[in-house]
């Protein structure tokens, strides 16, 4: 198995947060809440700006992917800077991640 995506949680561009209607024109109205956005730089070239749409089951279900997302990115960045781990490439294939979750 392959990874979809690779996301580097170092990078300062990398972001997750809610959307909002303009976001995410195509979608149901009553999916609207149970969606937010990742906002990444391609590691590969060219290095552009992409954005992934993340639909979950409830709004509950997406609080827990958009905390432990945030967990993830704030452990790693906090790691680099008090000297815990080298500023490189790390990476993390969330799909085994957020399945030991549920």
């Amino acid at each position: 198995m392959h990874p979809y995506l690779i996301l580097d949680g170092v990078d300062d561009s990398l972001t997750i947060s809610t959307i909002s209607d303009q976001d995410a024109i195509h979608a149901k109205k009553d999916d609207l809440p149970n969606i937010f956005k990742i906002t990444y730089r391609k590691i590969s070239s060219p290095k552009e700006m992409k954005t992934l749409y993340v639909l979950t089951k409830n709004q509950s279900e997406k609080n827990v992917f958009m905390q432990r997302i945030a967990n993830l990115m704030r452990t790693v960045r906090s790691s680099i800077e008090n000297g815990l781990m080298v500023r490189q490439r790390e990476f993390v294939d969330l799909k085994v991640y957020f399945d030991s979750l549920f």
